[in-house]
Formats: structure tokens, C-alpha cells, sequence
């Protein structure tokens, strides 16, 4: 299944985002999760779905969904910008799109193996050089790793991210180099 809903997004700063998370439970054990980060300014209702990965097979009794708007790194509020949100429903699926972005060569790759138990490799191409940060975050927005926070030239890169700490669950990779964003998700299963 996968959460469907209506948003507007209006931004006091370029760097504010719209943070969407779901998480399902079957008696009150999270059986499954999603996640999605909305960096683009949107004036009039636009749709939006975010996929839920399931760790079970069994159907959930409950939900619960976080709609927060941040800035700078998931850790500060976001003064003045907000969010307006509007018919949320679960559907079926019919199709996953991904993280997208407009600049051609710059792309995050999903990571392999997903789901991963506790490494995994992420891999991502920049189209020209400069400021890189590559965090991960929880399903509720918290940065749980800085993989990498540097300059680098245009090129492919590679980096292993290793969850041994971490609780099994529905992680999100969001890569940023200059204006360009891109996100995924991935499923750490212990």
C-alpha cells in the first residue's frame, strides 16, 4: 500500500523541506514504514504517495503519519514556512517513482543490498564538483548518520553504510550538492 495525500508548501528560506512519515502497526508492533522529504515549494494542492515497505505480511490495525516542515539538516524548525495538507488515504499500489532531480548526471543510486542486515553500499554520480552531504535519517526525521558532509570533484562514488547500531526499520538517504536533492529509502532487517 502506500500513503496518498494533497499538499502546499510555502518556504520562508530555499532550504526548507516537507518531511512525510508513516509508520503501520498490527497490535501495537510496527510491521511497516515510509518516508518521503519535499524540498519544492508548491502554491496549489499537489499529490503525493509515498510506497510503504512492509517487514510482515500482515495487515496493520493502526497508523500513524508525521507531516513536519524543517530547515537545514532535518535539526532546526523552519520560521514562517508551512504546510497545508488535504485528502490522506492509504491506497493500493500501482506504481513507485523515486527521488528525481533535473540536473543530467547527478543521481543517487538505491543502495545494495536493500533490505540490508547491518551493511550496505550507496552509490552516487555528481555532474560537476562541490559542497557534498550525504546524511541518513529515521522514519521521524532524526539524522542518524553523516556519511559524508565535504567538497568533491564531479565524478561516481561509492560509500558503505554500516547499521549495527541501529534497530531494524525503513531508513531514508538523502544526498544534496548544491541546489540538486535526490532521497531514497531503505529497509535495515535484523
Amino acid at each position: 500500500a502506500q500513503l496518498s495525500f494533497y499538499y502546499k508548501l510555502s518556504k520562508t528560506t530555499s532550504t526548507a523541506f516537507l518531511t512525510v512519515s508513516v509508520g503501520v502497526t498490527k497490535v501495537d508492533e510496527a510491521i511497516g514504514a515510509g518516508v518521503i522529504v519535499i524540498t519544492e515549494a508548491a502554491s496549489e494542492f499537489t499529490h503525493f504517495s509515498i510506497p510503504i515497505t512492509y517487514v510482515t505480511n500482515e495487515i496493520p490495525d493502526s497508523a500513524v503519519i508525521l507531516f513536519q516542515v524543517s530547515d537545514q539538516g532535518m535539526n532546526s524548525a523552519a520560521a514562517g514556512s508551512y504546510a497545508e495538507i488535504d485528502d490522506v488515504s492509504f491506497e493500493t499500489v500501482s506504481g513507485i517513482e523515486e527521488g528525481n532531480s533535473n540536473v543530467k548526471g547527478f543521481s543517487l543510486e538505491q543502495n545494495f543490498p536493500n533490505p540490508f542486515n547491518p551493511a550496505t553500499t550507496i552509490n552516487y554520480n555528481l555532474s560537476k564538483g562541490g559542497f557534498v552531504s550525504l546524511k541518513v535519517y529515521d522514519v521521524i526525521g532524526n539524522e542518524v548518520a553523516a556519511l559524508v558532509n565535504k567538497q568533491q570533484a564531479a565524478g561516481n562514488y561509492s560509500i558503505s553504510f554500516n547499521g549495527v547500531n541501529l534497530p531494524s526499520g525503513v531508513y531514508v538517504y538523502r544526498l544534496q550538492a548544491g541546489p540538486n536533492v535526490q532521497t531514497k529509502k531503505m529497509t535495515l532487517l535484523k
